[in-house]
């Protein structure tokens, strides 16, 4: 007797296994926690909407205001800081931070540059 093929069409995992494998995911494709925990922010809302009578609603929007308002202050202080004159920067091909021209390798995350 042989087996001249052996197809396997499924492989679920236990939906305890499948949720964390997925918030896992979500954390590496956001590129850092602090943008994931603003996503999952951003899905609470809706659910927080639906309730409008609940107290979770009140939470989550007052908690959604100031994770806005915290980004809003980090990006205009960035946008404010002056830039050194006469330096040369690019920008890292794979987190986009700013760096310097001759830099092999980016000081944000560390990856090698062309």
């Amino acid at each position: 007797m042989e087996l001249a093929q052996f197809i396997v069409e499924n492989l679920s995992l236990p939906d305890e296994l499948q949720k964390v494998l997925d918030q896992r995911i979500g954390v590496n494709l956001a590129g850092d926690l602090g943008r994931y925990t603003q996503f999952q922010a951003a899905q609470a809302l809706p659910v927080a909407a639906a309730n409008p009578g609940g107290t979770a609603g009140a939470g989550v929007g007052l908690g959604a205001g100031l994770a806005m308002a915290q980004t809003m202050a980090q990006t205009m202080s960035g946008a404010l800081r002056p830039v050194a004159e006469g330096t040369e920067s690019k920008f890292c091909v794979d987190c986009g931070q700013p760096m310097p021209r001759r830099a092999k390798f980016c000081p944000e995350c560390g990856n090698p540059q062309l």
